[in-house]
């Protein structure tokens, strides 16, 4: 050991008379260990964010993206997709259609991006599949058994409430049974008390009497008829004397003229004379024949099967398949909760690309039934996406060709790589775009972020320099007599200078050593234990965490370099110092 290194560490050491040069180092030591370890957790939750965000983009969309240099559709989109899938490092290939459409329910509107997939080539670029919580993604192609289910869950459902009915009806009737019981027990109490009464009318048993039968109810014997005039009539005994009196006179004339005038009709119905209505025969002729409306219009069977335009067949449009009536869609769960729709429910897509009309181009819209539902983990995707098949978004919005083509490479670091490679085997028809390209804006904000928050968390370890700054500062006056003794003894104003940056170095080291065994401890325990967070708010459960070495050894590095710059300007102080003015007081 040099003696520079030796006389340093007991300058470390104070004596017993003098603490305040220990208490310094310790504080030092414990600045430059909290700046150590709040920058490697920090650095290592913001790579867990950058890490978690990196993986949802690129589990939605692919590593690579081939589209036409003007934005054309691409007619031939399959065997673009062909040729690029043999390339060296891509591993999938899947063409795709995007378009801005809206999307309106009895609940709400909202603007969200629909993407015509290929649903036999969507796992190879896209874990969409995977992502699926509800339905399938065959139900794009034919939810015929989609519907099967949620009529047989509708019917299940249907029954448990049945049964829940049932319960609990035969509950309140045994309650009921149960109170009936207790008030028939509390009338036997009560009995010597009350005198109970039968009502008129009722039975011995206290209950109304039987209705009588249609036999007793028709019975002449049991039925007591009226046998005299006034009884019929009605008319009452001081009535009696009205209804005898003679006419008055006059009236016995008019009546006599009045039988006059009406003539008796006896024999044949003064109506039919006068009407003259025939007889209609016995033998009516059927209509089991011929129909005469048809003998008379002479209409042509129609043929079974009806000829097309120009003798050509009419295409059956993809959205009209075999088991479906209207075509499918997979929505996010949070465009699926501001919608307030499930799976199974009908929505209205509309398109702002429709056809001409006399106002200009008039927006296109058709039903679309919910088929699944997925689940990203990123809200931008939840919310703002929409899935259907290839043709169903080419038939809806109306172009002939895919939007582009996805592709998935083998490692995604390598994707830049392998982007230049496909751009070279496809040529300058095509633009090739990487997922860094396609995320530019985001990831270099991230980036950004990142550099800030280690400028900001590099002040602590600089604080922590200060105090290092201070100590040997105080070194310097405290230990003027031994500086000067040893530069008697012919020490050179280098080792004297290498003595004080020696303490720098080991503050900044042991600082650092501590700070990095905390930051490491935290972030393990981070990751396996887990710091909870709100789903609801951050879209996260917990605190993602991702430890990257270069940064940890970066930051190491930057808190011991801290910590020798610290140190230079009180060593040229030490190197400075003469022995005479050293020893002058002693």
């Amino acid at each position: 050991m040099s003696y520079e290194s030796f006389v340093g560490l007991r300058y470390l050491m104070a004596k017993k008379r003098s603490s305040v040069v220990s208490i310094i180092t310790i504080i030092s030591i414990t600045g430059v260990a909290l700046g150590v370890m709040a920058m490697i957790v920090v650095l290592s939750v913001m790579g867990g964010f950058k890490k978690d965000l990196k993986e949802k983009i690129l589990g939605t969309k692919a590593h690579i993206v081939i589209q036409h240099p003007e934005e054309k559709p691409l007619a031939n989109a399959l065997d673009i997709a062909d040729r690029a899938a043999k390339i060296d490092g891509v591993i999938g290939a899947s063409p795709f259609l995007e378009s801005e459409v809206m999307i309106s329910s009895p609940a709400g509107l909202s603007g969200v991006v629909l993407r015509g997939i290929v649903t036999e080539r969507i796992g190879q670029v896209s874990e969409l599949p995977d992502d699926i919580i509800k339905g399938k993604l065959e139900y794009l192609e034919d939810h015929e058994e989609l519907t099967k289910n949620l009529a047989a869950e509708r019917e299940r459902d249907f029954d448990e409430l049945l049964e829940r009915t049932k319960r609990v009806r035969e509950e309140l009737a045994a309650e009921r049974k149960k109170q009936g019981k207790l008030k028939e027990g509390n009338k036997e109490k009560g009995a010597g008390n009350i005198a109970v009464t039968k009502p008129s009318g009722l039975r011995d048993d206290g209950k109304l009497p039987d209705p009588p039968s249609i036999d007793e109810f028709l019975d002449p014997d049991k039925i007591n008829l009226p046998v005299t005039d006034e009884d019929i009539l009605g008319i009452s005994p001081q009535f009696k004397g009205i209804a005898n009196a003679p006419p008055r006179d006059g009236e016995e004339e008019k009546t006599a003229e009045t039988k006059e005038v009406l003539p008796e009709f006896k024999g044949a119905d003064p109506l039919e004379e006068a009407l003259d209505i025939p007889d209609l025969p016995d033998d009516m002729p059927s209509l089991s024949a011929a129909d005469p409306l048809d003998e008379a219009s002479d209409i042509p069977d129609l043929p079974d099967e009806m000829p097309t335009l120009d003798g050509q067949e009419v295409e059956e449009k993809p959205s009209m398949a075999k088991g479906r009536e209207v075509p499918g869609l997979i929505i996010g769960p949070e465009l699926a909760k501001s919608l307030q729709v499930s799976i199974g429910e009908e929505v209205n897509v509309v398109t702002p690309n429709g056809d001409l009309g006399p106002m200009g181009r008039m927006p296109r819209s058709r039903p679309f039934k919910i088929v699944g539902i997925f689940y990203s983990g990123m809200y931008e995707y939840d919310a703002n996406f929409a899935y259907t098949t290839l043709d169903d978004s080419m038939d809806f919005v109306g172009k002939d060709g895919a939007t582009g083509i996805e592709l998935k490479t083998v490692n995604v670091d390598q994707a830049v790589e392998i982007a230049a490679n496909v751009q070279t085997e496809l040529g300058s028809g095509f633009d090739v775009l990487d997922w860094k390209e396609l995320n530019r804006s985001l990831f270099y904000a991230l980036k950004l972020e990142k550099i800030a928050m280690f400028v900001v968390l590099t002040f602590i370890i600089l604080v922590a320099s200060f105090s290092i700054i201070a100590m040997l500062i105080m070194i310097v006056i405290e230990k003027g007599r031994e500086i000067a003794v040893l530069k008697s003894l012919g020490a050179t104003n280098v080792g004297i200078m290498k003595t004080f940056i020696f303490q720098g170095t080991v503050i900044g080291a042991v600082g650092a050593t501590i700070g990095l065994a905390g930051g490491l401890v935290i972030c393990v325990l981070l990751e396996k234990v887990g710091f909870p967070l709100d789903p609801d708010v951050y879209y996260i459960s917990t605190l993602p965490i991702d430890i990257n070495i270069e940064e940890i050894v970066s930051v190491v590095v930057c808190a011991v370099l801290i910590s020798i710059l610290a140190t230079i300007y009180p060593s040229i102080q030490a190197a400075r110092l003469k022995p005479v003015d050293g020893l002058r007081d002693d």
